[in-house]
């Protein structure tokens, strides 16, 4: 039971932390094309 709930807490956590990374990303890429642009 509480290493299927480990499991699950590890995976949550990679999975916001890709989130997060993407996220960042687009921001920065979308900063980017604007700093360009302008």
């Amino acid at each position: 039971m509480s290493l299927v709930f480990k499991s699950s807490y590890i995976s949550f956590i990679i999975l916001f932390i890709v989130l997060l990374c993407i996220l960042s990303s687009n921001v920065s890429h979308s900063f980017i094309v604007n700093f360009i642009g302008n």
